[in-house]
């Protein structure tokens, strides 16, 4: 009942602004990768106690990174819909997807800086639409937005600037 109370709400908030069309809001993924990379980079002493604090660190990181879209674009915390597993899901107003492409790029400056590289955060969205909703198809829009989530894995950093990457790469790995 929570739940169904909570994802009320969150599309009551995308409906607020009198979405037009036929689209009502959006559905936006974020995916942690380079997780099992950078998870397993640790020496055998301590491993378990170091093991433990990275896979926390990482958790926090994936809620971090969505309160932060939230907190981007205005939006409650009843409109995040799932974080857990590197893997958070996030509904919004239709007009927040012109957000998006700038969310993606300050949370890979960040991404970068911090890791060198090792671990991303991938941005997909897809659109929910009226009949969607009507007809009880959503499980559609959870397919569309893995398969967005997918793609932008793929095209790791693509969306940073030559300047930004040039920066990056010209400096040594760190423990290297």
């Amino acid at each position: 009942l929570f739940d169904f109370a909570r994802t009320g709400a969150a599309l009551a908030v995308c409906l607020a602004d009198g979405p037009e069309g036929d689209a009502v809001a959006l559905l936006i993924g974020g995916d942690l990768s380079g997780v099992q990379d950078w998870l397993y980079t640790i020496g055998s002493s301590g491993a378990a106690r170091s093991l433990r604090g990275r896979s926390v660190y990482l958790q926090l990181l994936s809620e971090i990174i969505a309160l932060y879209v939230l907190d981007e674009l205005g939006l409650p915390v009843c409109n995040l819909l799932y974080v857990g597993g590197g893997n958070f899901y996030v509904l919004a107003p239709v007009a927040a997807a012109g957000q998006l492409p700038g969310l993606q790029a300050a949370i890979s400056r960040r991404l970068l800086a911090m890791h060198g590289g090792a671990l991303y955060v991938a941005l997909g969205h897809t659109e929910i639409t009226r009949g969607g909703l009507l007809d009880q198809q959503i499980g559609g829009a959870w397919g569309r937005v893995n398969q967005a989530l997918g793609a932008a894995k793929r095209q790791r950093f693509s969306e940073l600037d030559d300047a930004v990457l040039a920066q990056a790469l010209s400096e040594p790995l760190a423990g290297t």
